[in-house]
């Protein structure tokens, strides 16, 4: 036992008996002393990374419990943790620097850089990265950089690389290229293999091809990031290029300025092929080409972007392409340019086009062309066009297009224009529901404004404004002068449309004062309305062909 230890330390045996005997006789417990816990071991160094991992506190030891009769004694108190390991060491930064009066003869340090691309290229190994110092370099050859190796200018933009060649870096595999300013290069980087390419604060000045300037492929992954207030772009033309099934990313900045090309689907971004774009808080302004070129079965989508044109379709999409639009998101042509272009133009016989909280003003039409087989509007403003809000046809597949809570107002207010908020002049089967949509304001002065324009539809259509179960609460006024619903398809079958819970021009064509339709006391729950009705004069609700049916009522 413990207590031995006073035989040990020298003291007498009868004292030590003397001393435990007077112990017990007092209190009637046995007391002995208690070691301390041990102390904890320190923490495991961390691991090593860019800013050194951070070592693990150890553990305090736990105080003893000892019992010698009567009630347990207490412990000792825990030993005090150990100190946190040593943080691992940040990797070397490796820099291999190109300077205009270097030399490939140097070591390819800060102040004895290389002269040439190639020679660096050379020399790189995996985790290195090329530096360009300041200065305006002459053109090089293409040269691939390798798989983990990046390119970066010392200062953002103080690195101008010239060109003579279709493109300068070709990037084998995942690698980073930051601050760089290419001037009139044609296609100064391309990535089609596999891997993934950061992009950080480039700078483009007349540069593009129809492949454009930066042309990401293959399978690899690309970001594109600015800090605030960066502009990427001054001129140039077709930009960027995204092919096969590769993806790019870009986020903030500012793209200023970009020429038209001479390709017909030109565009500042063009997809292609099964790729994926995401624009995310990108401005593009005082462009003379569309933003977005869409084909193949690619994926584009825009996210709180403002695009603010002089000239050319803002959007354009063809092939079986899908465009997503959401978050704030503004198209529009800017009230000083010289000519009129369609915000968004549709050449799809496939794909989808969905709207969601975005703008859409200021050009010939809002919407144009053949209707994808999905089309989905909601939460959107489309307003001040010279045409029509949504001028839409079709090729003879099925089409499905539903908007929601969505204003079409101040629309047909050109005399060289068609003066409608939709229109439809499709050989498509289309499936049409709305529900909170108002349409006002359409046409400005002209008699044969209509808020919706159905021209020519094939039999099998189906128009939902509003049913009993699920009214419609939509609102069709045009400017007093024209028509809130024009039926003109002579081609249609016996259409049903159902436009119940919905405000009309009041006072017009035994609409009430509140411009609502009221069901006779006692009488059937609808109020249908049989064509043709299409020989009214000056303002109208509706005016339709024979034997089309409007189903009106008011919803309490």
């Amino acid at each position: 036992m413990k207590g031995s230890s006073l035989l040990r330390s020298g003291v007498p045996l009868y004292l030590a008996l003397g001393l435990l005997w007077s112990c017990s006789s007092s209190s009637g417990k046995k007391v002995v002393p208690i070691d301390q816990g041990a102390a904890g071991e320190a923490g495991a160094a961390g691991d090593s990374s860019s800013s050194g991992g951070a070592g693990n506190s150890g553990g305090g030891g736990s105080g003893g419990v000892e019992e010698l009769g009567g009630a347990p004694a207490e412990g000792g108190s825990g030993g005090e943790p150990g100190e946190g390991g040593a943080g691992g060491a940040a990797p070397a930064f490796h820099g291999l620097y190109l300077g205009v009066d270097g030399l490939d003869t140097n070591d390819g340090s800060h102040d004895a850089p290389f002269l040439t691309l190639a020679h660096a290229v050379s020399v790189a190994l995996p985790g290195d990265t090329i530096v360009y110092l300041d200065g305006t370099f002459a053109p090089s050859p293409v040269a691939t950089i390798p798989d983990g190796v990046d390119v970066m200018a010392e200062h953002a933009g103080a690195a101008k690389l010239k060109c003579s060649f279709a493109n300068l870096f070709t990037f084998a595999g995942t690698s980073r290229v930051e601050g760089l300013e290419f001037d009139a290069c044609a296609q100064p980087i391309v990535a089609v293999t596999a891997g993934k390419l950061t992009m950080v604060d480039l700078y483009i000045v007349s540069g593009g091809t129809e492949t454009g300037a930066v042309h990401i492929g293959g399978k690899v992954s690309a970001t594109l990031t600015g800090s605030a207030g960066h502009v990427y772009s001054l001129a140039g033309a077709n930009l960027f290029y995204i092919s096969d099934t590769a993806s790019l990313s870009v986020t903030g900045g500012t793209f200023q300025n970009v020429a038209t090309g001479s390709f017909t689907g030109n565009g500042l971004f063009r997809t292609a092929d099964a790729a994926k774009l995401s624009l995310k808080d990108l401005i593009v302004v005082n462009t003379l080409q569309a933003t977005v070129s869409a084909g193949g079965t690619s994926v584009v989508t825009v996210d709180h972007c403002t695009m603010d044109l002089l000239a050319q379709t803002l959007v354009l999409l063809r092939n079986q392409s899908t465009f997503i639009s959401k978050n704030g998101t503004r198209l529009a042509l800017k009230p000083a340019a010289a000519s009129r272009y369609e915000c968004i133009r549709s050449e799809l016989n496939g794909g989808s086009i969905s709207i969601d909280d975005t703008e859409i003003t200021g050009c010939s039409n809002g919407i144009n062309g053949a209707l994808p087989p999905t089309m989905t509007i909601s939460n959107s403003n489309i307003h001040h066009n010279d045409g029509t809000g949504l001028e839409l046809s079709g090729n003879g597949t099925f089409a499905n297009l539903s908007i929601s809570n969505t204003e079409l107002s101040d629309v047909g207010t050109l005399n060289t224009q068609i003066h409608a908020a939709i229109r439809f002049n499709t050989g498509s089967i289309l499936t049409m529901k709305l529900r909170g949509v108002t349409i006002k304001t359409i046409g400005a002065a002209f008699t044969d404004a209509s808020g919706i324009f159905v021209q020519s539809a094939p039999a099998g259509c189906s128009f939902d404004f509003g049913t009993l179960a699920d009214p419609g609460l939509n609102t069709f006024q045009t400017n007093g002068l024209g028509v809130g619903l024009r039926m003109a398809a002579s081609n249609q079958d016996a259409t049903v449309i159902s436009a119940v819970g919905n405000t009309w021009t009041p006072n017009v064509q035994n609409a009430d004062a509140q411009g609502k339709y009221s069901v006779p006391a006692g009488g059937p729950k609808v109020l249908d309305v049989v064509g043709p009705t299409n020989n009214v004069t000056g303002a109208a609700n509706y005016s339709l062909s024979l034997p089309t049916t409007l189903r009106l009522a008011q919803i309490p």
